[in-house]
């Protein structure tokens, strides 16, 4: 019986680990314009992702909260500098002097891989379609709890930022994994100027799962 609990063992150990893959679709019907605040939540099978919408005034990199919508096109912010919205300033767009973001918060650690990005254009500028991207770390917060980021500023590994300016797939390439990061307007380079767009379609892989069957016991490690 050892003997074949061991050899049953050592194939454990030598079956890959196959990581799952959520897709989260963030998109709605929702006004261009309302409370700044607010949250929406989005599932993707057992995993959960709580959003809510905010700025970085480009000056002073003071941070305060935003209005947060879903639309056929995927997540959009409306705050300071953004007319309330009009003319499609309701995008995760760096004009007006204040850089939109969305501030992610997931039930459990994923690595963020990929979000679809679709741009409608901005008054004068036309469009550009690039984001930022960076995992976070608000201490002591759950994944459904409001959160105050007033106090905090974020640095880290950006990606994202091609200068495109159509609608695309962008490949984030965030390294390790998290619960809470950040997906922002890009600024500056490589194509300086107002960028706006929405994001949908959130591609996350949670930590790879190992499972082997010894006897009638299943026995998983997270990898």
């Amino acid at each position: 019986l050892m003997k074949a609990v061991a050899a049953s063992a050592l194939m454990c150990a030598a079956m890959p680990a196959a990581a799952a893959e959520y897709v989260f679709t963030t998109t709605g019907s929702s006004s261009v314009n309302g409370a700044y605040g607010n949250a929406l939540t989005f599932a993707s099978g057992p995993a959960n992702v709580r959003v809510t919408g905010w700025q970085a005034n480009q000056s002073t990199n003071a941070i305060s909260s935003a209005y947060l919508a879903a639309f056929g096109g995927g997540l959009g912010v409306t705050g300071l500098g953004d007319s309330n919205g009009t003319n499609n300033y309701h995008q995760i767009d760096n004009a007006g002097g204040y850089t939109d973001f969305v501030f992610l918060q997931f039930d459990r650690a994923v690595n963020l891989t990929s979000a679809n990005l679709n741009s409608y254009g901005l008054p004068g500028v036309g469009t550009d379609n690039d984001i930022q991207f960076t995992s976070a770390i608000v201490p002591s917060t759950m994944w459904n709890s409001a959160v105050d980021l007033s106090a905090y500023s974020f640095g880290g590994p950006y990606a994202g930022n091609d200068g495109s300016t159509a609608s695309r797939t962008a490949t984030l390439g965030s390294t390790g994994f998290f619960n809470q990061g950040v997906i922002a307007a890009a600024s500056g380079s490589p194509r300086p100027g107002p960028t706006g767009q929405y994001a949908s379609g959130l591609v996350v892989t949670r930590r790879a799962r190992r499972c082997c069957q010894i006897a009638s016991n299943a026995i998983c490690s997270l990898r």
